[in-house]
Order: C-alpha cells, then structure tokens, then sequence
C-alpha cells in the first residue's frame, strides 16, 4: 500500500519499522510525523493546568491595554473626520431675502418694512448628544474588531506597532546558561494529561530558530521556560506552589 504525505518534509517518527511493520491500520488514524526543518520553527510548552489562569489573565489584560488604545484612536480618527466634512462649504446657502434681510434701497425703490427681531432659540445639548453618538459609533467599532486584529486596526491609524503577545525566556536542557525568547502564538482552549507532566494546557510559542544553536534543533528537544505574566507580590512569586497546594488539601479535607 502507497500512502503519500501532504505535505514535503522529513519522517522525524522514530523507529519506524517496529511501528509499522506487521501493524493493521485503519482509515485516518496517524501512522507518522513529517516536519520542514527549513520553515519557522515553534515551542511547544505543556503548561501545568493550575498555572494556566495567570497565562489567560495576563493575555486578557494586555488585549484591555490594546483596545483602550484602540478605543482612544478610533474616537480621534472620527473626530478628524467629522470636523473634514464640517469644514467642507455647502452649496446653495440661503439667499438675503430667505434670511429675513431687508433689500438695499435704490432709485425708484421703496424702503423696505425691517424684518422683525428673530428671537433666540432654545438651547438645545447639541455637544453632549454629539459625543453620545460619537461614543455609540467606537464601540461599534471596537466590538467588530476580534483581539487577533487588534494590533493591525491600530498600527492602521496610529502607525504605532504595539505587541500582542505574551513574551516567553526558555533555556534548552543541556545548556542552562543561554537565554533565548519567543513570543505566545497559542494557548490550547482545554487541558488533557501528558505524560509524566500530568494534567496540562499545550502553549505554542513563536521563536527564531537562527538563535538556537544547530545541535539545539532537533524535534522534541526538552526546554524550561518562564511566561512573563507581570508583577505580583514577593511573597506570592516564592510560595505560590505552596499557597496552591494548601488550596488543594483543604478543599479534599473540608
């Protein structure tokens, strides 16, 4: 049987042969990996499930940091908009008579009777219904806009470049001195249990691959990283593993 890949790469399943050799298979079940080593390369990282809420957390609030912004751009740029088309001349403006203007007199012209005073119309919030409906017009807006587009929507109209990702420092086992980084792509919508590592959250991480060295390039190589998720107390950074096990016993003893 001729089974072709979908795509072009290397076999980087180990033992193929004790794997394949004698083994019945049915229709869709995975027989082996195939990878390009020549395109970007990712980490995977198997995030231990009762850490994961400070990965989200931190995302959640670095997506607020960039939709406030994008809140604050959005108003400005339809401010600018709304002034171009105030500025704008109108044609046909009203003539002296339909103003309520007397004629000038002339030769053979009588005066005209004055136009009786205009009295002042009522004041009306012209400025506070205006910016209501400028406030209801950007959050329109900046709900149409998902948290992936963010960061474009706002180099759009600001021409800033703001970062959307979570930055990661990993070390590659075997060569704990070199510092290397990466940026968030992914994190997995559940948790499932791996191995030895337990009940964990897939977290793909974005790295360059020209930084690692060619010995470091090998699928499955093992990694230790660290997500910068902001600051906490001391305290809290030192124990935390031990506050959250104390959680855990006495959430089983009452």
């Amino acid at each position: 049987m001729e089974v072709r890949s979908p795509v072009a790469g290397q076999v980087i399943t180990w033992d193929l042969y004790n794997r394949l050799n004698q083994r019945p298979v049915e229709r869709g079940q995975l027989l082996l990996q195939i990878a390009d080593p020549e395109n970007e390369w990712q980490l995977e990282l198997k995030v231990p499930d009762d850490r994961i809420g400070h990965v989200i957390r931190a995302q959640n609030a670095l997506y607020g940091t960039l939709r406030e912004r994008l809140r604050a751009a959005l108003r400005d740029d339809l401010r600018r908009k709304l002034g171009e088309k105030a500025a704008v001349p109108q044609a046909g403006g009203p003539s002296a008579e339909s103003a309520g203007l007397a004629p000038a007199e002339g030769p053979g012209l009588g005066a005209a009777p004055a136009a009786p005073p205009l009295e002042p119309a009522p004041e009306k919030p012209v400025a506070a219904e205006a910016e209501a409906g400028l406030d209801q017009e950007v959050e329109t807006a900046l709900a149409a806009v998902p948290d992936e587009q963010l960061r474009e929507r706002i180099r759009e109209l600001t021409g800033e470049d703001m970062e959307d990702r979570l930055k990661v420092e990993f070390s590659v086992f075997g060569d704990p001195g070199s510092k290397h980084y990466g940026w968030i792509r992914e994190v997995g919508r559940y948790a499932e249990v791996r191995d030895e590592e337990g009940n964990t959250v897939l977290v793909k991480v974005d790295i360059d691959k020209a930084d690692l060295k060619p010995e470091h390039r090998r699928h499955g190589t093992t990694v230790t990283a660290k997500v910068a998720c902001g600051r906490r107390a001391l305290g809290y950074v030192l124990f935390h593993g031990a506050i959250a096990w104390f959680q855990k016993l006495w959430f089983r003893l009452f």
